[in-house]
């Protein structure tokens, strides 16, 4: 039996090793066709090479960036359980306002070889956000609550891009979405909960920093999938959060050089999206119903420019980003 056991252990070991190289093996040709597809479009268009792929760069690191404001870290910052009910029937409920920061790198667009550098800002946010715990979950042992336990959530912001890094104005979004819980944090165990969010921006233009760019790159929309794993623990009036994210911006975009039209150097990227992993860790302090919750998060960059040389933009550098929340818990 001992053998038996052995044997299908190395057979499922394989199994999810094999899945994994597959897994790498499809993805990587992916990036490279996509590199090709924007060269072979870019080279094909009205717009130089060069600047074309200066503007896909700007439309890819401006949805991401906005998406990512938008979202931050942490989907709902103060605990890493979800809410549950309170008595019998009624569901707990909490509400939170968060203000975040996030650098947001976004190439100055060249007219000549796409060696153009960086412009880089801060981008504030402002979120409120609402959740209502709609299901306990289930209580396989007396010390391991909330299994499969749900929360439903919404929320609504605003990045506040600035006119200074040459945005016209400020974005807002509405989202919703819902948290399921893995473990409900005990005096064993930490709390821990998936999440997924979906957030539908408006839209957005952006001309460079102190006008640097001569046209304009405009998002007709920014729509934003996230997705969050997070475990936390509380010791006495502290908790401790730390996860990982996935987001998928996504926007049609567009670049028009000063008196451009569709036929002299215009060029647009219907369903563009820009994909990104990121992770974060905070600290919560607790009084009471409310909550203070502090995070800081590195969110990775994107897959490498085709055309990558000395002085070039580099998408694959990644943003920092910090939140400061406070929760109140009904």
């Amino acid at each position: 039996m001992d053998r038996l056991r052995r044997h299908r252990s190395a057979r499922r070991r394989s199994t999810v090793i094999l899945g994994a190289a597959l897994a790498a093996a499809t993805a990587a040709p992916a990036l490279g066709q996509d590199r090709d597809r924007l060269r072979d479009r870019c080279e094909g268009g009205g717009s130089p090479a060069g600047r074309c792929l200066d503007a896909a760069l700007a439309v890819q690191a401006i949805t991401g960036g906005v998406g990512l404001a938008l979202s931050g870290g942490n989907e709902f910052p103060g605990s890493a359980s979800t809410l549950g009910k309170r008595f019998g029937t009624t569901p707990r409920v909490a509400a939170g306002a968060r203000f975040g920061l996030v650098d947001v790198g976004v190439p100055a667009i060249d007219a000549g070889a796409g060696t153009a550098g960086e412009t880089s800002s801060w981008v504030p946010s402002l979120q409120a956000s609402l959740a209502v715990g709609l299901f306990d979950g289930f209580r396989p042992r007396p010390t391991v609550g909330g299994v499969l336990a749900v929360d439903v959530m919404t929320t609504a912001g605003v990045a506040l891009l600035p006119s200074e890094g040459g945005y016209d104005g400020a974005v807002a979004a509405f989202g919703y979405g819902v948290r399921v819980g893995v473990i409900r944090e005990s005096f064993t165990l930490p709390g821990i909960t998936l999440s997924l969010l979906r957030r539908h921006g408006g839209a957005l233009e952006w001309n460079g920093a102190d006008g640097s760019v001569d046209g304009a790159v405009a998002l007709d929309g920014v729509t934003t999938t996230s997705f969050r794993g997070t475990i936390g623990r509380e010791f006495l009036a502290l908790g401790i959060q730390a996860g990982f994210g996935w987001d998928r911006a996504s926007a049609d975009g567009s670049f028009t050089p000063a008196g451009g039209s569709a036929t002299s150097g215009s060029v647009s990227f219907d369903g563009f999206t820009a994909d990104r992993m990121l992770f974060f860790g905070g600290v919560t302090a607790t009084w009471l119903v409310t909550q203070f919750h502090g995070e800081l998060g590195y969110a990775a960059g994107y897959d490498a420019r085709p055309d990558s040389g000395p002085g070039a933009f580099d998408p694959t550098a990644g943003s920092l980003l910090a939140t400061l929340t406070f929760r109140i818990l009904f």
